[in-house]
């Protein structure tokens, strides 16, 4: 790619990333989201749209290889962001799902997402074991991600759907146990909305969470914990 690109000074990677954060911005101002909503910006499409300027500066690309132009946007997409943010699963992750779906329990994903998060988070989970088809692990009709509805969270349109699929499965708000490392803009509001809140702080990177958060009554979540395999005695 840094041949086809316009010569500046500096490193080339640097003239990219400042494209790639100037589209960002603009998809983000040009969103057509509610007002209080948070826009959720396809990485996939915004590659998309950086690659197709390169083409004009003649950038090409082997589809015999990476496929069109989708596909390759797609890989560049799973790429940057494995790349940006690394990724390991959480201790017992993988047994927890599975003891808990052989339990009967319905285990949906709620999260701000990418077309590409799913295969991350699977490539993951495979790191502990062999993985089983994916309809015995999750709900897939309940999952809500944010790279589908265009929003991302705190937006309370995102609580609201994923509260519809669950009403679809005879499931209440009230016996929804969410789990998260975030209190303000996630915990506090899947509260609100009646749900049950759990706060894993097992990973001291993610959590965000303050001691006034975990002791006010508005905020308080329902549990604490400090790894995953808790969640099997709290759903026992």
């Amino acid at each position: 790619m840094w041949n086809s690109m316009s010569r500046k000074p500096g490193a080339p990677w640097e003239y990219m990333l400042t494209q790639y954060r100037n589209l960002l911005e603009d998809q983000q101002i040009s969103s057509k989201t509610a007002k209080g909503e948070k826009p959720e910006i396809n990485s996939v499409e915004l590659w998309k749209q950086l690659i197709m300027r390169l083409q004009k500066n003649e950038y090409s690309f082997d589809e015999s290889f990476y496929g069109n132009l989708d596909d390759f946007s797609l890989k560049v997409a799973y790429f940057f962001h494995a790349s940006l943010q690394g990724i390991q699963p959480m201790p017992e992750a993988l047994a927890t799902i599975e003891e808990l779906s052989k339990r009967g329990k319905k285990i949906a994903l709620f999260a701000d997402a990418q077309p590409f998060t799913l295969v991350h988070l699977l490539r993951g989970l495979s790191l502990q074991g062999k993985l089983p088809p994916l309809s015995e692990l999750f709900t897939q009709e309940c999952f809500c991600l944010s790279c589908r509805e265009e929003v991302r969270k705190p937006s309370a349109s995102l609580y609201e759907k994923l509260l519809e699929r669950f009403e679809q499965s005879g499931i209440a708000p009230e016996e929804i146990l969410h789990v998260g490392t975030r209190i303000e803009d996630d915990l506090a509001i899947a509260r609100n909305f009646g749900m049950k809140t759990v706060l894993f702080a097992g990973d001291s990177l993610s959590v965000h969470a303050s001691k006034a958060q975990v002791r006010h009554s508005d905020t308080k979540p329902d549990r604490l914990i400090t790894s995953l395999g808790q969640l099997t005695e709290i759903l026992d």
